[in-house]
């Protein structure tokens, strides 16, 4: 005998047991396991009982051999109790078991999984979310299934009706998001997340970069680290945990509203479409001017565009004509947008002639119900919003950042490629 042959042998000698027709052994490999575990229900007759870790209620729904033995047991007649940990991350995979089966329970700490029906009994102590079961134990031997019946009950009488935790966790998910709201509520705890984002710090560092006193930050550390949007690692240092990463990105927004909320609360920026909205804190690098003369575009803006958009609601941002021939010579392209009620004067503005629009690189359309005119270039961009249905000519926003711009040209494409934009 080859060592390879002795090595299988000793290997088979390893995996089972039998004694007449008592049987103990390991079964290898997903397909032979989950042949057995369909076997192993095909035999159930009045009563299955479970108990598994949480990761598997997923495998139970996602493997189909295993759903599908569950919803047999119970044509044929059969019950099905199970005892399994819920959790907040498997909750919506055990609301979906508690259709399959006729009792659950919530056990903490489970690990591993056993199944006993009335002479069998399988076990396993490798369990992987939504995959077939790659490894069992199994006997029919009447004392080890006696034992595991009872080892079963006794759990079975420690857990608590499944119905019992779901609303547990459902309660404390509801607390958790007033905790967030209630954390993101105060500006100081916002600018501790907004600096986090950026990098790592001690306490110190944090209450230096704020400039306050340790003792004052110290609530606010904890209110954050009750809502688990921050956490104190093992070396003393503040980091973001994974929800606070995430609300970083809404937080944000949030902040340009708060820091802006004089203007906002006077503009109609709910006319804006909603991803336009939602990109809202694109403008925050900007400057609000109180200048009128900003209704009229700096020389600057000409100067060093190498395209420009426009658009001009209530006579708001105009190109006079003489600009045209400094455009023509730098080949700058000019996509203007007018509302449809804008009157512009005919010595001042730009009501070209058609071979004047090709001349000059020019196009032009005509909207109606603009909420906005707005002047963007490839360097810079001028932007103002109606007020009371009337554009704001008082309070001209300028900018030069990137994100800005951005919003701009973004805002100017949606316009050009409307349906209501011919």
């Amino acid at each position: 005998m080859n060592s390879r042959s002795k090595k299988k042998s000793r290997d088979l000698e390893i995996s089972s047991y039998s004694h007449v027709n008592d049987t103990i052994k390991i079964i290898y490999g997903s397909e032979d396991a989950v042949t057995k575990g369909v076997e192993f229900m095909n035999n159930v007759k009045k009563k299955m009982d479970l108990c598994y870790d949480s990761k598997a209620p997923s495998i139970v729904l996602d493997v189909s051999a295993y759903k599908n033995g569950y919803i047999d047991i119970r044509k044929r007649g059969g019950k099905i109790r199970v005892i399994t940990e819920i959790t907040k991350e498997n909750l919506e995979y055990c609301k979906r078991l508690l259709n399959i089966v006729d009792e659950m329970r919530h056990l903490d700490n489970v690990k591993g999984g056993i199944a006993i029906n009335e002479k069998e009994y399988m076990a396993t102590n490798i369990l992987h979310e939504s995959k077939p079961l790659t490894q069992v134990v199994y006997s029919n031997v009447r004392d080890v299934v006696d034992q595991q019946q009872n080892f079963f009950n006794s759990l079975w009488n420690s857990a608590i009706p499944a119905k019992q935790r779901i609303r547990e966790i459902i309660n404390e998910l509801a607390q958790r998001k007033i905790d967030i709201f209630s954390a993101l509520d105060n500006n100081i705890r916002r600018l501790m997340i907004s600096y986090l984002q950026e990098t790592n710090m001690t306490m110190s560092q944090l209450a230096k970069k704020l400039n306050i006193t340790l003792q004052a930050m110290q609530k606010h550390f904890t209110k954050l680290i009750d809502a688990e949007i921050i956490k104190k690692n093992p070396d003393g240092i503040v980091s973001l945990t994974n929800l606070g990463k995430i609300l970083m990105l809404h937080i944000t927004p949030i902040q340009f509203v708060a820091n802006n909320s004089e203007y906002l609360k006077t503009h109609d920026m709910f006319l804006l479409p909603k991803q336009f909205v939602q990109r809202i804190d694109d403008l925050q690098d900007m400057e609000i001017t109180l200048k009128k003369e900003k209704e009229k575009i700096d020389n600057s803006f000409f100067e060093e565009a190498e395209y420009i958009k426009i658009i001009t609601v209530q006579n708001c941002f105009k190109i006079k004509k003489s600009e045209f021939p400094k455009l023509v010579r730098k080949k700058v392209k000019i996509f203007h947008i007018e509302e449809t009620d804008t009157q512009i004067p005919k010595l001042r503005g730009i009501e070209l002639q058609k071979k004047d629009s090709i001349k000059y690189n020019y196009e032009k359309k005509i909207t109606k119900d603009l909420p906005l005119a707005l002047a963007v270039s490839n360097k810079e961009a001028y932007l103002t919003f109606k007020k009371n249905k009337n554009i704001d000519v008082q309070k001209i926003i300028f900018s030069r950042d990137s994100k800005f711009i951005s919003w701009c040209n973004d805002f100017f494409d949606h316009a050009w490629n409307s349906k209501d934009t011919p």
